[in-house]
């Protein structure tokens, strides 16, 4: 931020926005009142500063911050303007097409070789960091079979988060503030934090029954596990309410809504 004052980019009710895309595209995360930057960020800005190095050049945005503010005032005509950036910028973007790959920027080699069919392992970028990914790996379309001859090795780098996690979008660990996700471990499904083994966060999840608390009359009753792994339901409402019962008491179902 004290970067863009200096140079007079942006304003105050733009800072927020633009952090809020960074960490939206994966770009950063936060962690607690730090931004701590992700590899696919580190990625972006080397290419950027490698292909585009005007786009990403603090004076070139200051002056179209300028342009922009003398359209606003009616200055200047706004065609003019977006012209003499655009049209240079999309023979920029045709060229760069052509002549760069995406694994030119995503993929790096290394030595080491694919444990289940012997192929060339490299280093790929995932939306959520970098892992080993064996050279023979692919999906199937959507609907469609995984091809002939595939191979389904990947691997995280240490520190990384596994690469095919159902990341939860928009939930952060309370305790670390890394992306929560969608696992699978000896007791079946559950949400836990990125960051493991590092943090242990599981994030607490109580399956409803549509009953009604009997004790309060406003709660449903929920799910649980105690200690020993062992089933029982409980007040939702808890602690305001502490009704809880081995098996499911007969009682009125709610209509299809949460109890109030």
């Amino acid at each position: 931020m004290k970067t863009l004052e200096e140079h007079g980019i942006g304003r105050p009710s733009t800072y927020a926005p633009t952090i809020s895309t960074l960490i939206g595209r994966k770009y950063v995360r936060k962690e607690g009142r730090a931004l701590i930057p992700e590899d696919v960020g580190f990625v972006v800005t080397d290419f950027l500063r490698e292909h585009f190095p005007e786009i990403v050049d603090t004076g070139f945005t200051a002056r179209m911050e300028e342009d922009l503010d003398k359209i606003a005032e009616g200055e200047v005509e706004w065609v003019p303007v977006v012209r003499e950036f655009f049209e240079p910028f999309s023979k920029r973007v045709e060229e760069k097409t052509k002549s760069v790959k995406k694994s030119d920027v995503s993929e790096v080699a290394t030595d080491r070789i694919c444990p289940k069919c012997g192929r060339p392992v490299v280093i790929k970028l995932g939306r959520y960091g970098r892992f080993y990914s064996c050279t023979g790996f692919a999906k199937g379309k959507k609907g469609q079979p995984v091809p002939e001859g595939a191979c389904d090795y990947s691997e995280p780098l240490e520190g990384q988060t596994e690469p095919h996690l159902e990341i939860l979008e928009g939930e952060n660990c309370p305790d670390c503030g890394k992306p929560l996700a969608k696992r699978r471990g000896r007791f079946g499904p559950f949400i836990g934090c990125t960051g493991y083994p590092d943090c242990k966060y599981i994030k607490k999840t109580h399956q409803k029954t549509g009953v009604v608390c009997p004790e309060c009359g406003q709660g449903e009753l929920v799910q649980r596990r105690g200690r020993g792994r062992s089933l029982f339901y409980g007040c939702e409402r808890y602690p305001k309410c502490t009704f809880t019962a081995r098996e499911l008491p007969g009682v009125t179902a709610t209509p299809g809504k949460d109890a109030a």
